[in-house]
């Protein structure tokens, strides 16, 4: 019987320590030089995007493409827990804990860099949870069509891929 145990703990022991991890984002987030390089009134949007990439979403402040606008970028680390390996148990106690970081790029009327906004958090996501929440992000705002439009004003390339890495699958 103790045998049995032992055998157990070292089955848990292994399950816990095994870890998956997902980035999904750019890392040019994280760059501080990036941020630095930036001058008020004078950068474009063509180079926020050259530093930055592809924004994971375009608004707008009023009337396309003659008012403010704030392009949106998000970098995620996703780590599943342990719990989620173990059999029977992963279904109910499974989940992944997530590292953010979201900035916020404002432009004005005229398409020129005039603020940027970081902000970091970590959050815990139970499986169910996460399903649940991210079928109804995918299904209430789809915010590819106002990437690739904005892409095409300013003459940059829109990837498709990177669009449905942030929940877009239907778009593609």
């Amino acid at each position: 019987m103790p045998q049995k145990l032992v055998r157990l703990l070292v089955i848990l022991a292994a399950t816990f320590s095994l870890s998956q991890c997902a980035t999904v984002g750019d890392k040019s987030l994280e760059d501080f030089g990036n941020y630095v390089s930036l001058k008020e009134g004078q950068t474009t949007k063509g180079e926020v995007y050259e530093r930055f990439g592809q924004p994971v979403d375009v608004t707008y402040q009023g009337v396309v493409p003659s008012s403010p606008s704030t392009w949106t970028y998000v970098k995620a680390d996703m780590h599943v827990n342990g719990w989620s390996y173990v059999p029977y148990v992963g279904v109910l106690a499974g989940g992944a804990s997530e590292e953010n970081m979201t900035a916020w790029f404002s432009f004005d009327a005229k398409g020129k860099y005039a603020a940027v906004k970081t902000v970091k958090d970590t959050s815990y996501t139970n499986h169910w949870v996460g399903l649940t929440r991210d079928v109804y992000r995918r299904s209430k705002d789809p915010k590819a069509p106002r990437v690739q439009a904005e892409m095409e004003r300013i003459g940059k390339p829109f990837n498709k891929k990177y669009a449905k890495n942030f929940g877009e699958r239907r778009f593609e």
